[in-house]
């Protein structure tokens, strides 16, 4: 009895699925742009090869919605009378890709931002494009794919973050392409050259900025003489408040110089040293200041400040490890690294409080560093008064042992 239950059930559920699995068929085999450009070859079968795998064939977007046409019929799938618009114009596809990315409702599934078409439009690429109809400039298809478009997290997508510089120096590094524009091609060499390259593409840091989170990505402009610092101080916000106060932030509003591409270089940042203050670099405080200059000598000023005392912390932590190789682990030597270790923190803040210029502090901070480091090595100094104060007690009890010892066995041989 359990057993007919058992197959009454299962052919009832049969019956409730078969219409739906059915329908999915009818609906496969409805999709003649499928079912043709499959049989194709080279590019006719690339572009559904490609879809298959896309997130748009995963979201239900099929040829018709950005092609136009009627997918459910032979004789009228590339009708005029059927919408079929064929390939798009170059003009066209940021508008067309717009139906979908500008709706709201339609995003919110996938927390995706509704407002790049706008964007787009005000930046330099939708500017020469649909004002001046540049067929040179980049759309979405240029950046994302066109059939083979992929989530950004996704390895495969152009769009991935460390593939974003190579997507963008496919044209921004073409001589030949970039000659009518007057732009320099060689981004993407400093960029494989500069600190922030190095960490992205051989340590994979996600934190570090491509060629979108300086200049944008739908709203893609070079950034203007004021929005260098800002942009900067997106992550570097603690250095962009001490730059805020410095004297040469007052200079920059008035539209001179130095702004943060001016002493660290644009694509091609170098990690910063104290050499800077007195280097001959493009881009070191020689390049404005003349060596005579007060300027210049109290960056030279500065930068011996902070040379001096990063080398007391260094020779603080080295003599905190050779106390630990000679014995030295039963006094507090954990305490004294970590002293030196907050130095190390503070000198670094220090580092970052250059950008105010502002001397007397400066001078305070170092000299709290000097501080610290010197009496950790006066304390790493009495352990090892110490340790030899011990290690001469240690001989002397050895050598009266010994003594002993001997003057035991002559008494011995007495006797």
């Amino acid at each position: 009895m359990v057993k007919a239950y058992f197959y009454i059930v299962l052919f009832s559920l049969m019956l409730l699925s078969g219409p739906s699995l059915a329908q999915a068929e009818e609906e496969e085999m409805e999709n003649t742009c499928v079912e043709c450009h499959s049989d194709l070859d080279g590019a006719q079968k690339e572009a559904v090869d490609s879809w298959q795998l896309s997130v748009h064939k995963k979201a239900g977007v099929f040829c018709n919605d950005c092609h136009g046409g009627d997918p459910t019929s032979y004789d009228e799938a590339m009708e005029e009378s059927a919408g079929f618009l064929g390939k798009p114009k170059k003009e066209d596809i940021p508008a067309l890709c717009a139906k979908c990315h500008s709706d709201a409702k339609r995003m919110r599934v996938y927390n995706l931002r509704t407002d790049q078409h706008s964007f787009y439009k005000e930046s330099v690429h939708g500017q020469r494009l649909l004002k001046e109809k540049d067929p040179k400039v980049a759309t979405c298809v240029d950046c994302h794919g066109n059939h083979a478009v992929f989530s950004k997290k996704d390895p495969r997508s152009p769009v991935y973050r460390p593939n974003i510089i190579k997507t963008c120096s496919k044209c921004h590094s073409d001589k030949n392409y970039m000659e009518d524009y007057g732009i320099p091609t060689n981004q993407y060499e400093g960029y494989l050259a500069s600190y922030h390259g190095k960490l992205l593409l051989e340590k994979n840091d996600p934190r570090v900025p491509t060629c979108s989170d300086c200049h944008g990505s739908h709203g893609a402009t070079p950034p203007g003489t004021k929005e260098v610092a800002e942009v900067c101080g997106y992550c570097h916000s603690v250095t962009a408040e001490f730059y805020s106060k410095s004297p040469h932030s007052r200079e920059l509003g008035e539209g001179k110089k130095p702004r943060c591409i001016d002493c660290h270089g644009n694509h091609r940042i170098l990690f910063p040293t104290t050499a800077k203050f007195t280097g001959t670099g493009e881009n070191d405080c020689q390049s404005c200041h003349n060596p005579n200059s007060p300027p210049y000598l109290l960056g030279a000023k500065l930068g011996q400040m902070l040379n001096e005392s990063e080398a007391a912390i260094h020779e603080g932590r080295k003599q905190v490890e050779e106390l630990r190789r000679k014995g030295g682990t039963g006094f507090e030597i954990s305490r004294l690294a970590d002293s030196l270790d907050d130095a190390k923190t503070k000198w670094i803040k220090t580092t970052a409080m250059t950008h105010t210029l502002n001397m007397p502090e400066l001078e305070k901070r170092t000299g709290k560093i000097t501080q610290i480091t010197q009496k950790a090595r006066e304390e790493i100094s009495g352990i090892y008064n110490e340790l030899n104060i011990r290690y001469v007690g240690l001989a002397v009890t050895w050598v009266f042992l010994l003594l002993l010892i001997w003057a035991l066995n002559e008494k011995r041989k007495a006797l």
